[in-house]
């Protein structure tokens, strides 16, 4: 007879392997497949958290929010327990993406009270929260945060890396300088857990940073290579920031024509982003769009 815990365990990896690939349709079958094969509670509980990626993969935010909802109730999970902290999270950054931000906000402080102050999950609430307030505009309170987090360097690579790329790519964003020390760090850490589509975004902030000393063709034909590289990785995140980057030294040297086509071509990935940062980021190419426009007019005028 055969074992069905080890069919399980082998769907549940091939189900991995099929969201990290972007084949939602094959997750879909196999999960169906594994709900059919298993009665053992902790599988049912993977199968369940893979549903909610697999929504998030397809930008099906209600459907991901109401399968988390029913699990942590289900599951009687407890904030207090930092082995299931990592769904409450999920969590939060689910009601923000939905326009939920206070929900958010106020999950995540929670999540802070209720644990261990020296408990290396800690800097995953913070980057968490930070993303939040800097959504929201709190800048100084997020800058904490990503500062804190990003604290835990070689013995979090990930966490340290997703932290102060946060910060850079803000500190960027409000033309604020120190960005590149914390890109720099994102450089050395990222690759350390295969972090491309991280290192990729603090390069980009580099290039920016060394753009006005030194050969300026130069410098914008190294940003297109980023904009291709980047198509080529197929990250949402990079597709933004290399075009957002072109359009901010292609409008400081009047090439204007030419930020159009990249905003509205940056518009196109920004439909395609379900994260919270998605907001963000349209802010960003709001405030552009905007600036082209003024440009247009005194044109004409």
């Amino acid at each position: 007879m055969p074992n069905n815990s080890n069919k399980v365990k082998f769907d549940l990896e091939k189900i991995q392997e099929f969201l990290l690939n972007g084949n939602t349709s094959e997750a879909e079958d196999a999960l169906i497949s594994a709900e059919k094969h298993t009665e053992e509670k902790s599988e049912k509980k993977s199968i369940d958290r893979l549903w909610v990626r697999l929504y998030l993969a397809r930008g099906e935010v209600e459907q991901a929010q109401r399968k988390i909802k029913n699990y942590i109730k289900t599951c009687k999970l407890s904030r207090s327990n930092s082995a299931e902290r990592d769904i409450f999270l999920l969590e939060s950054l689910l009601n923000h993406t939905s326009g939920h931000s206070q929900s958010a906000e106020k999950t995540l402080d929670n999540l802070l009270s209720d644990s261990d102050l020296n408990d290396p999950n800690n800097g995953w609430i913070l980057v968490n929260l930070g993303c939040i307030l800097r959504d929201r505009g709190n800048w100084l309170k997020a800058g904490d945060c990503f500062q804190k987090a990003a604290q835990h360097d070689d013995k979090e690579p990930e966490l340290t890396s997703r932290a102060a790329l946060n910060y850079a790519e803000m500190l960027s964003d409000l033309g604020v300088s120190g960005f590149e020390h914390w890109a720099e760090k994102t450089v050395s850490m990222a690759p350390i857990w295969s972090g491309w589509e991280h290192l990729k975004r603090a390069q980009i902030l580099l290039a920016l940073h060394e753009f006005w000393s030194s050969d300026i063709r130069q410098k914008i034909t190294e940003l297109y290579r980023h904009l291709e590289e980047g198509d080529q990785l197929g990250s949402i995140h990079v597709r933004l920031r290399s075009r957002m980057a072109l359009i901010k030294v292609l409008g400081e040297i009047g090439d204007w024509e030419t930020v159009s086509g990249l905003i509205l071509d940056a518009k196109k990935f920004l439909a395609l982003a379900c994260e919270a940062s998605s907001r963000y980021y349209q802010s960003i190419l709001e405030l552009k769009w905007f600036e082209y426009n003024l440009k247009q007019s005194d044109i004409e005028n």
